[in-house]
């Protein structure tokens, strides 16, 4: 198992959005953990996947 951390701002998320929607798309996750991070004006979202490193995605 492997993980990956993403820190997805509230604003101007659009790129770290897109980079985990295609992270996510391409390896299998096992699970997906998220904490809103309350930083005033800077507030975010920080997600940790968990991913199998020898899996592929099948595509049906």
């Amino acid at each position: 198992m492997a993980l990956r951390s993403f820190m997805i701002p509230i604003a101007f998320s659009a790129e770290p959005e897109a980079e985990l929607n295609a992270f996510l798309a391409s390896h299998r996750i096992l699970a997906v953990d998220r904490r809103f991070v309350d930083m005033g004006p800077n507030s975010a979202t920080a997600r940790v996947s968990s991913y199998s490193a020898n899996a592929r995605v099948c595509r049906f």
